[in-house]
């Protein structure tokens, strides 16, 4: 009998993870291309936007660029969210200007925009150095504590990189991949600034 219940235990453990895994899959549904494609025919507009924001919030928008330990990687939804409590005028400017292009919201677009830079991003990995990226995300804790301390930042940043870009979901890095070369137009200086 002990047997019979520890089995319907478990089976309900089962039953409730595999409801959580259809509900986060109905939650976040794959990156479709239409996304991608208006994403991508936004960025002229939206980068004259973000000029017009100040070098404060420019400067912080950009600390978002590096993933951090803890934390989900979101630099699109992160930077709407300080947009929309320091300058809620300009918050709703840019809801109106990503609405022109297709999306329902301004957090609908950043979503998307976070896994068109996560997608785009690990495809630039994987076409640069996909073996220095596994290799960093598997170092050894001893071997890392006797680099000089620069270093080991260094090296802890290109660590949490790795694991974030091996986390990317394929299916979004098959509809960013397309449109890698007009991508590049507007990131090449970034994805230079953070990779390895």
């Amino acid at each position: 009998m002990p047997s019979f219940r520890l089995f319907s235990f478990r089976l309900w453990l089962l039953s409730l993870a595999l409801f959580g895994c259809v509900l986060q899959v109905q939650a976040n549904p794959g990156l479709t291309s239409q996304q991608v494609a208006g994403y991508v025919s936004l960025l002229p507009d939206v980068r004259a936007f973000s000029q017009r924001l100040g070098t404060e919030l420019g400067t912080e928008l950009q600390r978002e660029l590096q993933p951090t330990e803890g934390e989900a990687f979101a630099p699109h939804s992160k930077g709407l969210a300080m947009l929309k409590q320091r300058q809620p005028d300009n918050y709703r400017s840019l809801s109106q200007l990503v609405e022109s292009g297709g999306f329902p919201s301004a957090e609908a677009w950043a979503s998307a925009g976070d896994r068109v830079m996560l997608g785009y991003a690990a495809l630039k990995a994987e076409q640069a150095s996909p073996e220095l990226l596994a290799m960093a995300a598997g170092m050894d804790p001893q071997m890392l504590a006797l680099m000089p301390p620069a270093m080991q930042a260094r090296v802890k940043q290109v660590q949490l990189l790795a694991r974030t870009l091996a986390a990317v979901d394929p299916a979004d890095m098959a509809v960013v991949r397309p449109l890698v070369p007009q991508l590049d137009t507007y990131w090449r200086q970034d994805w230079q600034r953070i990779q390895p």
